[in-house]
C-alpha cells in the first residue's frame, strides 16, 4: 500500500475543484474490471453519484462541514482547509481483499494523520481517495 498527499487547500474553490476531478467520469480510466466511479464513501452521510441534484446537494453540505470545522478550529496556525490524499493498494491486496476492507485499512491509515471520526471525509474507491478537512 502507497499513501500519499497530493495536494492541500486553502480555498472553497479549491476543494470544488478537487471534488469535481474525481467525480468527473474518464473515459480512459473507465473499464469493466476498474470502474473509476464507484459509491463514494463518507463520514456525513450516503452518497448517491447517479442522482446528481441529491449528489449537489452532499458535497454542498460537505462543503458547508468542512468550513465550519475550520472556523471552531483553536490552532489558528493552521491555514489549510482540506487535505486531498491518496491510497494506492497493490493488485494482490485488490484479490485478497473486498472493497469494503480496502475502504477500512484507508481509513485506519488516515486516522494515523487526522482524527476521521470528527473530520469530514469523502473517499472515492477507485483509488480511495480521501479529501479530508484539516482540523
Amino acid at each position: 500500500m502507497i499513501a500519499k498527499l497530493l495536494h492541500e487547500g486553502e480555498t472553497t474553490t479549491q476543494l470544488k475543484n478537487a471534488i469535481r476531478y474525481n467525480t468527473v467520469d474518464k473515459e480512459y480510466l473507465n473499464s469493466i474490471t476498474n470502474p473509476r466511479l464507484l459509491q463514494p464513501v463518507s463520514n456525513l452521510g450516503i452518497i448517491d453519484i447517479e442522482n446528481k441534484s441529491g449528489y449537489q446537494d452532499f458535497m454542498l453540505e460537505f462543503i458547508s462541514e468542512i468550513n465550519l470545522n475550520k472556523s471552531m478550529s483553536t490552532n489558528k496556525r493552521q491555514k489549510k482547509l482540506y487535505a486531498h490524499e491518496m491510497i494506492s493498494f497493490e493488485d494482490e491486496d485488490n484479490k485478497n481483499y473486498t472493497q469494503d476492507e480496502l475502504i477500512k485499512i484507508a481509513i485506519e491509515t488516515l486516522n494515523n494523520l487526522y482524527d476521521m471520526e470528527n473530520t469530514p471525509y469523502v473517499l472515492y474507491p477507485q483509488c480511495i481517495f480521501s479529501c479530508t478537512a484539516i482540523t
